[in-house]
């Protein structure tokens, strides 16, 4: 019967980490990857939100001098609609 050496215990041992180490570093590029997606996802949202946000800003200026976009702002709920324009409640 043959003995089993130490050589060949550390031998295995040596691929098994080998083999960790390369699904841990595949696994790091990959989701090296997905972030820098979601980066560029993310920074094209703020860029979009930053030209709709002056959009509705300069829409709401508008409507002070012309009202017929109200309608329109009203449907997107950026302009709320007056409930009460008296100020008395009703009896």
């Amino acid at each position: 019967m043959k003995k089993f050496s130490g050589l060949a215990l550390l031998a295995s041992i040596q691929v098994v980490v080998a083999v960790g180490v390369a699904v841990l570093a595949a696994t790091n590029v990959w989701l090296t990857r997905k972030v820098a997606a979601q980066s560029q996802a993310i920074s094209m949202f703020q860029s979009n939100k930053g030209a709709m946000d002056v959009l509705i800003a300069v829409s709401v200026e508008y409507s002070k001098s012309n009202p017929a976009i109200d309608p329109v702002l009203l449907r997107l709920g950026v302009k709320k609609p007056v409930t009460n324009p008296g100020g008395k409640a009703g009896k």
